[in-house]
């Protein structure tokens, strides 16, 4: 049996918002987005937008996303109970499960529900800037997703499901071979000691699959974004995404190898 008074706090970071670089597009299926765009811009373009959910360990680069149509969200315990089961390099359940105030606001009863699993729900002051920087750091490695998994069609319910599989197929080397391209030997490290702790499944206590309450604190990122601007679609045979790109769309007889945008997908 595993002592637990020798194990260090086990604390997650989870938060909820729309895809600030991931779309749907009928003839593209996923399309990601290099510069961020407004919602109303993003429909001109065909696009719609994505739920986004996520996980991460406090102070360490392993996070567990998972993705739903706007019009259909998901519940959170069921999100979080689906991480804690099977997501290997989170270990488990938390002894604390950090959140913004929104997502508290949203799901008024959540603390209490995960409280009957053991889970203590805190909400991190305006000072905290940890949540927040594990949202933006999930936003922006969203988008370099590799598209590892074909959906069955292009349709947004089939799309949706093989950009899961992608993000989990992600999770799972990350958690087996640590995330690439670390050059600290503390934080490897801290990954090691992480991913060395026993794993802790959730009771089988049912947690209730309760609505929560939407709100503009979804979009919040795109607040401070720019009027609309020229983009145009460019599959990436790297990734295998399909991109929306600022600009004009290269001529047929122009060399449409953008260097920069080759260099950080390959860093990616």
């Amino acid at each position: 049996m595993n002592d637990q008074r020798h194990q260090p706090s086990r604390e997650h970071h989870f938060y909820v918002s729309i895809a600030k670089f991931l779309f749907h597009h009928p003839q593209h299926g996923i399309v990601a987005v290099r510069d961020p765009i407004k919602l109303a811009d993003a429909r001109q373009c065909g696009l719609s937008p994505l739920m986004l959910y996520g996980i991460t360990v406090a102070g360490l680069p392993i996070r567990w996303l998972i993705f739903s149509p706007t019009d259909q969200r998901k519940s959170l315990r069921a999100v979080l109970l689906t991480a804690w089961r099977g997501a290997e390099g989170l270990r488990g359940m938390p002894d604390v499960l950090r959140v913004n105030r929104y997502v508290a606001e949203a799901d008024p009863v959540l603390a209490d529900d995960l409280a009957k699993i053991g889970v203590h729900l805190e909400v991190a002051d305006a000072k905290d800037k940890t949540v927040p920087a594990s949202l933006r750091s999930a936003h922006d490695a969203s988008r370099w997703l590799s598209r590892w998994h074909d959906p069955v069609d292009l349709s947004l319910a089939a799309s949706v499901e093989a950009l899961c599989l992608d993000a989990q197929e992600d999770h799972n080397r990350s958690a087996r071979h640590g995330p690439r391209g670390l050059s600290n030997r503390k934080l490897e490290d801290g990954i090691a000691q992480w991913l060395d702790l026993p794993m802790r499944k959730p009771s089988s206590v049912p947690l209730e699959e309760l609505d929560w309450e939407a709100g503009p604190w979804l979009s919040s990122w795109e607040a401070s974004l720019p009027p609309g601007q020229s983009r145009y679609f460019h599959h990436d045979d790297m990734s295998r995404r399909t991109w929306l790109l600022r600009g004009e769309a290269p001529s047929a007889d122009a060399d449409d190898d953008d260097d920069e945008f080759a260099a950080y997908t390959k860093s990616h």
